[in-house]
Order: C-alpha cells, then sequence, then structure tokens
C-alpha cells in the first residue's frame, strides 16, 4: 500500500502548543505517532513523507529505525542532517520537490502548498503538502498530509492511505475505513 505523512516533528518542544495536539509530554507524543505510524504501515508498504520528522537532527535515525516502511522523504524546512537522513536503510529516496504518476494520477509532493502546479489547469493533477499543520485550505485537488491534518480528518495522528487522500479530494464518503 501506498501512505502519506508529514509534520510529526518528533522532539519538537513547542509543537504541542504550537498545533494543540493533545498530548502532556513530548514523550507521549513520540510514542503515539511511531504506534499510529506502525498501525497501518507494514513493512514494505510504500510511505512518502513529505517533510520536518524532527526537530533534532540528531535522533533523526532513533525515530525512523522505529517506523515501518519503506520511505521517499520529502525535504521540510525542519530537516536538518540531510545525510543522516540519506543514509538510513529505510530512505529509498530523496527530493526537494517530486512530480510522479500513480495509478494514471499526476501527483506533485512538496513541503510546501503551491497555488499551481505541474498540469493542475487540467484538474487531475494533485499536489500533496505540509508544513501547514491542517491550517491552509486547499486550492483545488491539493491536500495537507500532514498528522495534524489527518487529525482533524481522519481522527488521529498518523499516515494518510492513498485511497483516502483520493477519497477526501474527490469528495468521497468513505472516509477513515477499510
Amino acid at each position: 500500500m501506498i501512505y502519506l505523512s508529514a509534520d510529526t516533528h518528533f522532539s519538537h518542544p513547542n509543537i504541542i502548543k504550537f498545533c494543540k495536539r493533545p498530548f502532556t509530554t513530548i514523550h507521549e507524543m513520540n510514542k503515539t505517532l511511531i504506534q499510529n505510524w506502525n498501525r497501518i504501515v507494514q513493512p514494505d508498504d510504500l510511505v512518502y513523507f513529505l517533510g520536518d520528522l524532527t526537530i533534532d537532527k540528531r535522533k533523526a535515525s532513533h525515530f525512523l529505525d522505529q517506523l515501518n516502511g519503506k520511505i521517499i522523504f520529502i525535504w521540510g524546512n525542519h530537516d536538518k542532517g540531510r545525510s543522516i537522513i540519506e543514509n538510513h536503510p529505510k530512505i529509498i529516496e530523496t527530493y526537494d520537490l517530486l512530480m510522479r504518476n500513480i495509478y494514471g494520477r499526476s501527483f506533485t509532493f512538496c513541503h510546501f502548498a503551491m497555488r499551481v502546479w505541474d498540469k493542475s489547469h487540467f484538474g487531475k493533477s494533485i499536489q500533496l503538502y505540509g508544513h501547514s499543520h491542517g491550517s491552509l485550505l486547499p486550492i483545488g485537488n491539493q491536500l495537507d498530509v500532514g498528522v495534524d491534518n489527518a487529525a482533524k480528518l481522519l481522527g488521529e495522528y498518523r499516515p494518510f492511505r492513498l485511497r483516502e487522500v483520493l477519497e477526501i479530494i474527490e469528495g468521497g464518503e468513505n472516509i477513515g475505513r477499510e
């Protein structure tokens, strides 16, 4: 399966307050995010991660070691220590911006939301982003796939399934169910 996520901000001391996350400690937040990720993502699944893994580059490997899946990593503004992330065995590719066809749809992956993107004028292309923590309304076929927006739309801090993203963008009704 294919999953999408962003903005975990592991070990970020201010993210709980900044995003009003319902955790009392960083340890509780880290543990919950990892458990939620691993509950749905299996070791051979593919995850597009759209940036801001952790505020502490020294802990990037520690968190990646605990996450299931093979990860395509899109750099965020808080992702420091590129060589640590690029050389981790779970990271299969890294990009600042990625355009890719998946199941006949054109996707643009970037940490930041865009007003226009490749093929956006055709109406079938999709732009996925993070960074805004669920505070930015999408324009057309785009969606914030960060954990804060997942909590808002799906009821928990976890990665989106690709199917869920398509249902949200296309106005589907089966969000959150297998």
